[in-house]
């Protein structure tokens, strides 16, 4: 009985630890000085995918992408962008080699993410809303805890 009891317990706080893993909510942020205030979920898969240039308001759209290692990559690119890691690894390596795009910066940490968006008006990063600071403003929740 007393291995039941603690199987269940086993499996009850795995069950919690991976509903909070997986409880980030992603978003898409710009500084807080920059001119957009809120971006759709196809523009943004745009921006991301490097097939927009300019935004509606004019300024070229810079991406950047966050920690390739991190969890929140991997979920950024499953979920918004509809490509695993692998996928978007191949993608990009196509774009380069083909001429049609460059490959947008990967920054290593929240610190560098916010340098990079202060450094440009038009650059768009994605991070853990639980990181959001008040130098970023947030244009689109990725994917709520709601839904």
């Amino acid at each position: 009985m007393n291995k039941i009891n603690t199987a269940i317990l086993l499996g009850v706080l795995w069950v919690t630890l991976i509903a909070d893993v997986c409880a980030a909510e992603l978003v898409v942020v710009v500084t807080d000085k920059s001119l957009v205030s809120e971006i759709d979920i196809k523009t943004a898969r745009k921006i991301f995918l490097g097939k927009t240039v300019a935004l509606p308001n004019g300024p070229i759209a810079v991406p950047i992408y966050f920690n390739r290692s991190s969890p929140a990559y991997a979920e950024f690119t499953e979920y918004l962008l509809q490509k695993s890691p692998g996928q978007l690894r191949a993608y990009w390596a196509k774009r380069v080699f083909s001429g049609r795009g460059r490959r947008p910066a990967i920054v290593s940490s929240v610190e560098e993410l916010n340098q990079s968006l202060s450094a440009n008006l038009s650059a768009f990063g994605f991070l853990d809303r639980k990181d959001v600071d008040d130098s970023l403003r947030i244009v689109l929740v990725v994917n709520p805890v709601d839904q």
